[in-house]
């Protein structure tokens, strides 16, 4: 397979306020920033090169907490020490409630060309319910602010499958964000991940999830009504209006390119090798401080291990896992390696495959981690 471009990837961990269905690092303790930033600058300096990037992204927490100056000067910072190739994308994630035209358009002149805009709902109801900070109509007025702040590369993220959701009601939701005409659009099935506030309540019968046959109705039709109003599906819970819009970071991490993780408990790849840093602020500062890299743990995926992600990564996307490039990386035919997986009960409904891609119908979405288990089941350890 022909080298692809790295991508970096900053994590900002500060948040307003924790939302009750998030289990990724976050931190509220905003008197913090500064340090953070201090020692942002030195792990970027300590980083090792992993070759041309195409991508910078700004992930969290809520990035856009930061003040536009500081992300220009870690964008400095970053170009400083990496190879960025032109026309590199630059992406900011923001939550409504954070921004006005006047930030957006300071953090443009920084350098950000994208914008994730964390919208999750145009319902105050249910923007309260999964503890939110904004309002309704400052979601509507936060995408206005984009558009008026020239931002020509919008994403939008809403969440569906919330208790008691109907059909009628994910049409509300999507018709109101394809009314942006946002260039990308993530709908991301809500899940009660353990440990968080909302899984909890799940736990104690406050909260009860919807039945999974219904949430496999409204993925069906997220799909539908996405696809009428424009929008290509490229991986599971992601869709753009062209291949163009596609998110080039994220791609990175479904198909084994290079990336580096920077800021709280980022990952970080270079093949075969993995690695994470602390998630503790003060374990993280302190490793700087002393002009150590703060690595947490790291793993060398095997060959077994990789063929594993390989196959999960792949089907993850629409297109599917690359039969060919499988054969070039592991050095085996795809269709005679995985025959008794491929001919499991009930897999022709669920998998597509020719020559060139083996992917997940429709159906087979849905079921994903039982059709991974079949192929895992004849990889040999």
């Amino acid at each position: 397979m022909e080298t692809q471009p790295a991508g970096i990837y900053i994590h900002v961990p500060f948040c307003l306020r924790k939302c009750r269905y998030c289990d990724f690092y976050s931190a509220t303790e905003l008197h913090q920033r500064d340090a953070f930033i201090a020692a942002l600058h030195r792990e970027i300096e300590l980083a090792p090169d992993p070759g041309p990037a195409d991508t910078l992204y700004f992930g969290g927490g809520t990035p856009s907490l930061l003040d536009p100056d500081q992300v220009a000067l870690i964008i400095s910072a970053a170009q400083a020490r990496f190879s960025f190739l032109p026309e590199v994308e630059i992406t900011l994630e923001a939550n409504p409630g954070t921004v006005d035209k006047q930030t957006l358009t300071d953090f443009t002149a920084a350098g950000v060309n994208r914008l994730n805009l964390g919208i999750q709902s145009f319902d105050d109801r249910q923007l309260a319910f999964l503890g939110r900070i904004h309002t309704a109509a400052e979601a509507v007025q936060s995408i206005e602010a984009a558009r008026a702040a020239g931002i020509t590369n919008l994403g939008l993220d809403i969440i569906y499958g919330l208790p008691g959701q109907n059909n009628a009601d994910l049409v509300r939701e999507v018709e109101k964000a394809v009314a942006f005409k946002p260039e990308h659009l993530s709908g991301y099935m809500l899940t009660y991940e353990k440990g968080t506030p909302l899984d909890k309540d799940r736990e104690l019968g406050k909260v009860v999830p919807l039945p999974e046959k219904k949430s496999a109705e409204l993925f069906l039709q997220i799909r539908q009504l996405l696809a009428a109003s424009g929008y290509r599906q490229y991986e599971i819970s992601n869709f753009a209006l062209t291949e163009q819009y596609f998110s080039r970071h994220n791609r990175k991490y479904w198909n084994f390119a290079p990336y580096i993780g920077l800021g709280l408990a980022a990952h970080s790849f270079i093949e075969p090798v993995r690695y994470w840093n602390h998630r503790e602020l003060s374990a993280y500062l302190a490793d700087l401080e002393k002009g150590q890299v703060p690595v947490k743990a790291k793993e060398s995926l095997n060959p077994s291990q990789q063929m594993i992600e390989s196959i999960y990564l792949g089907l993850r996307q629409t297109r599917g896992i690359s039969i060919l490039d499988f054969k070039r990386r592991f050095a085996v035919d795809f269709q005679a390696f995985f025959q008794e997986a491929l001919s499991g009960p009930g897999l022709n409904e669920l998998l597509e495959i020719d020559d060139e891609y083996c992917r997940l119908t429709p159906e087979g979405m849905l079921v994903m981690d039982t059709v991974v288990s079949h192929f895992v089941g004849a990889i040999p350890f």
